[in-house]
């Protein structure tokens, strides 16, 4: 039996297969490109980036026959939302986090609500980042196809969606919507009130390793997956960074690059909230049971290494 990981990115997804003593058995990679079809829009087109994990389940998958993949769990990049019907069809593409769409939205939820009380409630300081402006603005200038979602799912979600479980979301990852409640885990009635934002259009928060379902017969066959694998809640990429970096008690923080360069330090529970919204630092669970953590981020990481590549390097890739 082999586990596989997927690590879902803003500009590509990887997966790799391990074996239970945690030797890699093999990897594929793919990219996809940040589409900009507005002055301040980038998004992904969803159904490319499906198609693009969709290879690298076979590909990782295909290279390790001899040691089936028995489970599989993802780490993606958070706040990004994608509509998809009731009968797993994708509707929409996903609108990423550095988009403008719904910073208007943040001057009203704040009078609503409360920068100081959203915090309190979120562990997020407001911005128009997260998921809940974006969805705030597709409800007002999309609203047809806000209307016709069954929901709207990260990536983490979607996969799972997509490969025939219920639409499951882990706790790390739910955060980064500014709709969940970080006390009780669960979708604040609060904040989804005031912003006017339906909960049952997003997937059920449960904490990362939760058993969320198993591949459906057919998506197996597809991807050349065995019958009976289980899907296991990961988390938000930057908690499963510190993670793997061994992050898994307080006092320690991992320093990761991928699209973004961030360093994220553990805390054994919630920490001072009016001092970490005073230095406007986010709380957000971490993929342990039980911890916490905080994000230190300069949007310019790896993204702007891809730009220099495909730029000056264009002749180099072709080598």
């Amino acid at each position: 039996m082999s586990l596989l990981g997927l690590d879902i990115g803003t500009t590509g997804v990887k997966a790799t297969v391990l074996s239970v003593g945690g030797d890699i058995l093999s990897r594929a990679y793919r990219e996809y490109d940040i589409l900009s079809p507005g002055k301040g829009w980038m998004e992904l087109d969803s159904r490319t980036v499906w198609d693009r994990i969709s290879e690298v389940i076979t590909e990782a998958a295909s290279k390790s026959r001899k040691d089936p993949v028995t489970a599989l769990s993802v780490s993606s990049f958070g706040e990004a939302a994608t509509p998809v019907s009731e009968d797993r069809e994708i509707l929409g593409n996903c609108i990423l986090f550095v988009d403008e769409r719904g910073r208007e939205y943040v001057p009203e939820i704040e009078e609503k609500i409360g920068a100081a009380r959203i915090y309190e409630i979120n562990g997020n300081v407001c911005g128009h980042i997260y998921t809940a402006p974006k969805l705030m603005w597709l409800r007002d200038n999309r609203a047809e196809l806000y209307a016709r979602a069954h929901k709207f799912l990260l990536w983490e979600d979607l996969v799972f969606y997509l490969l025939g479980c219920e639409p499951v979301i882990d706790l790390s990852l739910a955060n980064r919507t500014m709709l969940l409640d970080i006390h009780t885990g669960t979708w604040s009635k609060e904040l989804c009130t005031a912003m006017d934002l339906d909960p049952g259009k997003l997937a059920r928060p449960v904490p990362s390793g939760t058993v969320v379902g198993t591949v459906s017969d057919s998506a197996a066959a597809r991807l050349g997956l065995q019958g009976g694998v289980k899907a296991v809640a990961g988390g938000h990429d930057q908690c499963c960074t510190a993670l793997g970096a061994g992050i898994t008690g307080e006092g320690r923080a991992a320093y990761g690059i991928g699209t973004t360069i961030c360093i994220t330090p553990a805390f054994s529970g919630i920490p001072d909230m009016d001092r970490m919204r005073s230095n406007g630092l986010n709380i957000e669970h971490h993929t342990v049971p039980g911890l916490f953590v905080s994000f230190l981020y300069n949007f310019t990481g790896g993204s702007a290494l891809k730009w220099f590549r495909d730029t000056f390097g264009e002749q180099e890739k072709k080598l």
